[in-house]
């Protein structure tokens, strides 16, 4: 888990790159949406998507405690 000081320093970098990171998220999308080595048969990309995630979610979805994964994979193994 990211404590608060941590995540609200990611959130500032995020936002004062956001612009840049929102190019970068279009040109991926379209190289694959348009690259023809990807497009033309045999088509190898059915479609694309993409979002930019909502900041305010993500600080949220931090401050939520989680059971760490390997109690998750224990638990799951264990039924068969």
């Amino acid at each position: 888990m990211v404590d608060d000081a941590s995540m609200e320093a990611i959130i500032e970098q995020v936002q004062s790159q956001r612009h840049d990171i929102d190019l970068f998220r279009d040109y991926t999308v379209r190289f694959f949406e348009t690259h023809p080595d990807l497009t033309q048969s045999p088509q190898i990309v059915h479609s694309v998507r993409s979002r930019m995630k909502d900041l305010l979610h993500l600080r949220e979805k931090s401050s939520v405690s989680r059971q760490p994964k390997t109690q998750s994979r224990q638990r799951i193994s264990s039924i068969g």
